[in-house]
């Protein structure tokens, strides 16, 4: 079966337990903006090539549960993808810092959540628009 996007390969792209595949073309379009755009970043200020590996885009609802996803989670319907962070020799944070200035300049996702490791990002109307969010757990007081 052919790839559904041109920089993104059907591996990335479906739920690793069952290999079935739903996502919606907004994401990829949004994806593909974001990885242009994450690029020239990275090479105008670290003087670096990094692509946008993605994880996590489509989850069936068996493997959504296993991984603690909540029942509406965006990747149940193809709507949703995290982007492993640290990698191309950037630290964590500098990785963060080009992706999250990437997601701003290129306009593609307007929700977007911040993990210690990835970001989320993903384009499921029936929810909250222009937010951003973290799952860092809060300290006990």
């Amino acid at each position: 079966m052919p790839n559904p996007s041109p920089n993104f390969t059907r591996e990335e792209l479906e739920c690793p337990c069952c290999k079935a595949l739903i996502v919606q073309p907004i994401l990829l379009d949004g994806l593909e903006k974001l990885r242009a755009t994450a690029r020239d970043i990275a090479l105008d200020i670290f003087e670096t090539i990094i692509y946008l590996p993605v994880s996590s885009v489509y989850r069936c609802p068996l493997h959504n549960a296993e991984v603690g996803g909540k029942w509406d989670s965006a990747h149940v319907y193809g709507k949703a993808a995290d982007i492993p962070l640290g990698l191309y020799g950037l630290s964590v944070s500098q990785h963060r810092y080009v992706i999250t200035r990437a997601i701003t300049m290129s306009g593609a996702f307007n929700r977007v959540g911040i993990n210690r490791t990835s970001i989320h990002v993903d384009v499921d109307e029936n929810k909250a628009q222009n937010v951003w969010w973290d799952y860092y757990k809060k300290e006990a007081e």
